[in-house]
């Protein structure tokens, strides 16, 4: 018996591969390598590993590029480390095949080379390396070097996401809350950032946490929300800051700190996040958890609003045409102004119409921009703006004399309550003997307190028939809130008076009457309909 199984095991040696001297020599080497790196003998390390990769060895040419990678044992040279990882690349060791791809990606030790990058990160991935699929997903997400499709993407980020990359979680996580490749489904999202934050991923963490805070795919947590959100911002993640110190500047979620706030907003404004930098500015500007210091204000005024931050800008403009920390400077501030406008803020519309209006600080009168901009600011509800506007046509202050277009804008922002409007689109009515409605405007403008429009008031009804005060009356008694003002219940009133008053006129004077009480606002279309029973000249 001892014999047969003898004769069995020779068999079986004869059939195995022969291991040469060399080989055997290159394991023993190998090994010997490995223990010296572990042991931190990087001298004697990256000797055996040199000698081996020169002879072919796939590993020890991986493994000698990580050592010139990181300068272990040899001066670190990224270019030799570069080589050695294509050396081993080109034999089919994934691990070079990703460290090469990353150096062509980020042009480390090589010149950078994006489709070289995603040529081998594709090779890496088809071999199933999970941070080589989360690479080639991302390049299918933003188009490097491919054509950009997020389905690929997808299906790279979730082979990479189920071997455990966290950051192919948290990159699943992003393409279901945003819909990008698959469609939007919030508690999928949640799924995969939880999976990847309790492993400990920053982003995931803030992603989580952010979920949590507004209540997205999952239920609102706050108190969940924000540990999360200091486990992300600890680590690092400049987003996660910023909305700490938003948090707790608002006492949304955690009791109101102004203290916290400032050293998070702090934190992310140093990581480059702009809108922390403008809150921060504030914060130095009105003293708001530290002392005021209105120099350090522009200071981060001026970083935020070179990355483009509307709102910094607008309140840099602010400083330098106020002389606020900075010495005053219209002309910069206009330059400031006007990229606010393009960062999305509108509250330097106003201001730039009235500098070019006026000529202040040095800067050239410029009727044409100054209508541009109050008819810019002026469009996005600045009553102000509609007034001035109405003056300058009013006037003809730098462009043609146009009543039409100065009762338009008087009218808009009479309509608001604004009572010097009110008087002045009274008195060009009255001008062009329109009486009903300079009255109505008038005696507005004097309820309202209008010093002029008493005066003007007096003198319109002393010019006039007797009854025309009480005329007058009625139709500002008529005037009312814009109906996207009213409450619910007063609309409704308004509407059933609206109507009855257009079903009981009678008369011509009665038809003129509803006209001018109603003409601002008319969502029946009843006035159109009692200015054509006029026109055709109906009999009553």
């Amino acid at each position: 018996m001892e014999r047969y199984i003898l004769l069995i095991v020779m068999a079986m040696l004869l059939l195995m591969p022969a291991i040469t001297n060399a080989e055997l020599t290159a394991n023993i080497l190998f090994d010997d390598a490995v223990a010296a790196y572990q042991k931190k003998d990087y001298a004697t390390a990256s000797t055996l590993f040199r000698k081996l990769a020169e002879q072919g060895h796939i590993v020890a040419q991986h493994n000698i590029g990580v050592m010139h990678d990181k300068g272990q044992g040899v001066a670190q040279d990224i270019a030799l480390a570069a080589q050695w990882y294509r050396k081993s690349a080109e034999q089919g060791y994934v691990l070079a095949q990703l460290a090469y791809a990353k150096a062509c990606y980020y042009g480390k030790g090589v010149t950078k080379n994006l489709p070289d990058a995603a040529r081998w990160f594709a090779t890496a991935a088809e071999q199933g390396n999970a941070d080589a699929q989360n690479f080639l997903g991302a390049m299918y997400e933003y188009g490097e070097a491919v054509t950009r499709d997020e389905v690929q993407a997808v299906k790279w980020y979730q082979k990479s996401a189920e071997q455990g990359n966290t950051f192919a979680q948290a990159n699943m996580g992003n393409a279901y809350m945003n819909g990008r490749g698959v469609y939007i489904n919030e508690a999928e999202a949640v799924k995969w950032y939880t999976a990847a934050a309790e492993r400990g991923n920053a982003w995931a963490q803030y992603s989580l946490g952010r979920a949590l805070f507004y209540g997205t795919g999952v239920p609102q947590n706050t108190t969940a929300a924000t540990g999360w959100l200091y486990m992300a911002a600890e680590q690092g993640v400049p987003d996660a800051q910023y909305l700490l110190g938003d948090m707790h500047d608002q006492g949304d979620g955690v009791a109101k700190n102004e203290a916290e706030a400032l050293k998070w907003y702090t934190k992310a404004a140093e990581r480059g996040i702009a809108a922390a930098q403008q809150k921060l500015g504030e914060a130095y500007e009105l003293g708001k958890g530290v002392t005021k210091n209105e120099a350090e204000a522009v200071r981060w005024y001026r970083r935020a609003s070179e990355q483009g931050h509307g709102r910094a800008a607008f309140l840099l403009g602010n400083c330098l045409d106020t002389g606020i920390g900075t010495p005053q400077n219209i002309a910069e501030a206009v330059e400031w102004y006007k990229r606010s406008i393009g960062g999305g803020e509108r509250s330097a519309l106003l201001r730039l119409g009235y500098i070019y209006a006026t000529g202040i600080g040095g800067v050239q009168i410029d009727a044409i921009e100054a209508v541009k901009y109050y008819t810019l600011a002026a469009e996005s509800g600045e009553i102000d703006a509609m007034f001035n506007l109405g003056i300058i046509y009013q006037h003809g202050q730098g462009v043609t004399r146009d009543t039409a277009s100065a009762i338009k804008w008087f009218h808009l922002a009479a309509l608001r309550g604004d009572i010097a409007a009110q008087n002045n689109l009274g008195s060009l009515y009255w001008m062009e003997k329109k009486f009903e409605r300079a009255g109505k405007w008038i005696l507005l403008a004097k309820r309202g307190g209008d010093e002029k429009a008493k005066n003007n008031y007096a003198n319109l009804v002393a010019s006039l028939p007797a009854g025309f005060d009480a005329q007058a009356q009625r139709l500002a008694d008529a005037f009312r809130k814009l109906q996207k003002d009213m409450p619910a219940k007063e609309r409704k009133e308004w509407l059933a008076k609206y109507r009855s008053a257009f079903k009981n006129a009678k008369t011509v004077s009665d038809f003129t009457s509803f006209i001018i009480a109603y003409e601002d606002d008319d969502p029946d279309k009843l006035v159109p309909q009692a200015e054509k029973t006029i026109s055709r000249g109906e009999k009553f």
